[in-house]
């Protein structure tokens, strides 16, 4: 895996963010100075699965999609990859918490209904194992999302909401995620 600097990098206009810890917003502005500045700094070459696209500046994710509906899954699927996302897939709930304890996703989505457990059964699994950091649910019945988000779903849409929803909700989900790691790792080194 190879790193070089952005043409901005090279040309000596880069400044690096000032750290300013006097207050809680200027710890704030300064993560955000620094998800900027790494953005337009690090590109990583195509051969890892953390790897930058070519043509954006933004880190491939990981998602598991867990689903018992093959067609829906594929369809989910086809999108998400096209988005440039790294995407697993399970049919069952049990595989998809292994699956998930091995590969570490950012998002699991859980796509209808699973054959070998409830989908509240298997938010509280998936939260407790602290394997994904986000959970959204597409559910087929729009009045259990209550219970999946009580559950420990972080977002719960029904299955009539459009594809371009659905993934407009991932890149939300995305961005929170990694603006939460990146924080957690500020925090940590100082």
């Amino acid at each position: 895996m190879g790193v070089e600097l952005s043409p901005a990098a090279r040309n000596h206009r880069l400044r690096t963010p000032r750290l300013v810890a006097n207050s809680h917003m200027g710890f704030i502005r300064t993560c955000f100075a620094l998800l900027r500045w790494l953005r337009g700094v690090i590109t990583v070459s195509e051969g890892s699965e953390t790897c930058m696209h070519s043509s954006e500046t933004t880190w491939r994710s990981k998602i598991l999609i867990v689903g018992s509906d093959f067609t829906h899954m594929a369809e989910l699927r086809t999108a998400l990859t096209t988005d440039g996302y790294l995407v697993h897939s399970s049919m069952s709930g049990q595989d998809a918490l292994e699956q998930s304890k091995a590969w570490r996703p950012e998002i699991v989505v859980a796509d209808g209904s699973l054959a070998d457990i409830e989908i509240p059964a298997f938010c509280t699994a998936l939260r407790a194992s602290g394997a994904a950091s986000s959970i959204l649910v597409r559910l087929r019945q729009p009045i259990d999302c209550v219970a999946v988000l009580d559950a420990g779903a972080d977002d719960c849409v029904d299955r009539g909401c459009s594809m371009s929803e659905l993934r407009a909700r991932v890149r939300s989900k995305i961005r929170l995620v990694k603006y939460q790691a990146a924080v957690a790792m500020l925090v940590s080194s100082t």
